[in-house]
């Protein structure tokens, strides 16, 4: 045929092959131009009035496509080799370009539908390129479709892919049969460049510790994987990720995500990760405490630091000494013992542990217990050995074996050891000091000690106080009230018995007339009072244990352990 064809009819259609080198033009009117021969020519250009133009022939080998005027009508071309699109192509019905080849936009080329729907598509077995930017394809009233692949190979990328200037989203593992014309399945909404290969995003858990705090962890995740033609993670993946919050409670959990989606069509693979939570360090106090030997010692309550709002958690407190732990009974040893928390109980307590510094361990003293005595009067003739009386111990812990040593002292308080030829007259016998299996946990009341240490300065008082008798030195209680008897005279103990002189300043114990005892009075046990000290003893109430009895004006009350009200 000739080198350059034209042909103008109402309908145009081919059934043999038709050959031109350079230039084919088919006009048609209402009728239309099909094909089944195929056409070769260097440029096509097909015009119609209003009417498709079907050109879909295996056998069609077309360099380029030049001007297209369809009006109405659609257009659909295929092609054996590389295409370039060089003219406006405008075909209202609608536009689909498939080529066995590279598929190129040229710089003046553009293609124009205003169907709806998908109203262009675009099929290369090869490369894409764009040269004409944004206006390349136009469709107002739809969208686009490109489709690029590896020549030959619909499961790989193509050698180039160059849309600049168009604007869509690309789509994945969606291929394009050349033999049908269509696509494996239809992408989603909006302009698109598709592709039948599938790259792979792989969502990774992370792996890491964490440390407890009360409350569900969410674990965080990374993405990797190629993201193309100008994807973002934003553009590739959607949805909220699921799988990735760990349980609250300390442990180790394996994590793995789910529920991401990608419009992109992007495969997603998810692989794994590990959240380890570790308990919570938690620092202690122990409240000192303290007992008296002979009753089962409480320690100190524990006061945990650090413990989230909500969970249950409490310290075992253990109470040691020299480094060896302790375990408490009545009668445990009196002395000082460290507490310490050395472990945690309650319904949450496997979440925490007890932090190694920061911590203050309390003290735990048992004191030793206090007995009170009485010593039984005893009787000598002068030129015998005297005995003194048995001490009888009260207080006594069960079970244990102490008794007390007696020592007589004379009217001078002075210590003696009686014997033969000690001068006749009467003597003191008190409880100094307690021997035993166990005598290092109790005491002895001591309160002759104090009346001793008064009675060694009487001397130098006396003298102070112009050579008159103190009130003391008149003085002497039975045993076991002497502390009630100081406690009852305070620092006026050492004041002097009479007036005052004229122009002296001081006190004086001066006397008056003795009332009536009261109940329990201290003067019935006061075996030596001179009369100036009488009225004050005979109004104190001396008890055991203070019973918060009534007061008359000018009473007092006072306790054999000198407590005084």
């Amino acid at each position: 045929m000739a080198e350059n064809i034209a042909l103008n009819a109402v309908t145009i259609g081919i059934t043999g092959m038709m050959n031109a080198g350079t230039l084919v033009a088919l006009g048609a009117g209402s009728g239309g131009i099909t094909e089944t021969g195929g056409i070769t020519a260097g440029t096509l250009m097909l015009t119609t009035t209003n009417a498709d133009a079907t050109l879909g022939s295996a056998a069609n080998t077309i360099a380029s496509l030049g001007t297209v005027s369809l009006g109405g009508g659609a257009l659909r071309l295929a092609n054996s080799g590389d295409l370039a699109i060089t003219g406006p192509v405008a075909a209202a019905g609608g536009v689909r370009l498939q080529t066995l080849g590279d598929l190129t936009i040229a710089a003046g080329g553009s293609i124009g539908s205003t169907a709806s729907g998908t109203a262009v598509v675009l099929a290369a077995d090869g490369s894409f390129s764009n040269a004409a930017g944004s206006s390349a394809i136009k469709t107002p009233n739809g969208s686009w479709l490109i489709y690029s692949q590896a020549q030959g190979s619909n499961g790989a990328a193509p050698t180039s892919f160059s849309p600049d200037g168009l604007t869509g989203s690309n789509y994945f593992n969606d291929a394009f049969n050349f033999t049908t014309g269509t696509l494996a399945a239809q992408p989603n909404s909006g302009n698109r460049f598709v592709f039948g290969f599938q790259p792979t995003l792989t969502v990774t858990a992370t792996t890491q510790t964490m440390t407890y705090n009360g409350a569900a962890r969410a674990d965080t995740f990374s993405v990797t994987g190629p993201l193309l033609y100008g994807d973002t993670l934003a553009t590739a993946l959607s949805g909220a990720i699921r799988g990735l919050t760990a349980a609250k409670n300390v442990g180790s959990y394996v994590l793995t995500g789910n529920g991401l989606t990608s419009d992109q069509n992007y495969a997603i693979a998810y692989n794994p990760g590990t959240v380890t939570i570790n308990p919570k360090a938690l620092n202690w106090s122990v409240a000192d405490a303290a007992s008296i030997y002979g009753t089962l010692a409480t320690p100190g309550a524990a006061t945990l630091s650090g413990v989230v709002t909500g969970d249950t958690v409490a310290g075992t407190v253990t109470v040691s000494q020299n480094a060896t732990p302790v375990s408490l009974v009545f009668n445990s040893t009196a002395g000082t013992y460290q507490e310490s928390v050395t472990g945690l109980t309650g319904g949450t307590a496997s979440n925490y542990v007890l932090a190694n510094t920061g911590n203050h361990a309390g003290a735990l003293t048992v004191n030793q217990k206090v007995l009170t005595w009485a010593v039984a009067d005893a009787a000598s003739v002068y030129g015998s050995q005297p005995s003194l009386g048995a001490a009888t111990l009260t207080g006594l812990v069960a079970g244990d074996t102490v008794m007390a040593t007696v020592t007589a002292f004379n009217n001078s308080n002075a210590a003696i050891t009686p014997g033969p030829s000690t001068a006749v007259g009467g003597y003191h016998e008190i409880a100094t000091a307690l021997a035993g299996a166990r005598a290092e946990h109790a005491g002895v009341d001591r309160e002759y000690q104090a009346l001793l240490r008064d009675r060694e300065a009487r001397a130098r008082q006396s003298a102070s106080a112009q050579g008159r008798v103190l009130a003391l030195d008149g003085l002497r209680a039975e045993p076991g009230y002497e502390r009630a008897l100081a406690a009852v005279l305070g620092r006026d103990a050492k004041s002097p018995l009479g007036p005052a002189p004229a122009n002296t300043d001081g006190r004086f114990w001066a006397g008056a007339v003795p009332p009536a005892p009261v109940t329990d009075s201290l003067a019935a046990h006061v075996r030596e009072c001179p009369p100036e000290l009488a009225a004050r003893l005979a109004l104190v109430h001396c008890v055991t244990a203070d019973d918060d009895r009534t007061l008359a004006p000018g009473e007092w009350l006072v306790t054999r352990g000198g407590a005084l009200r």
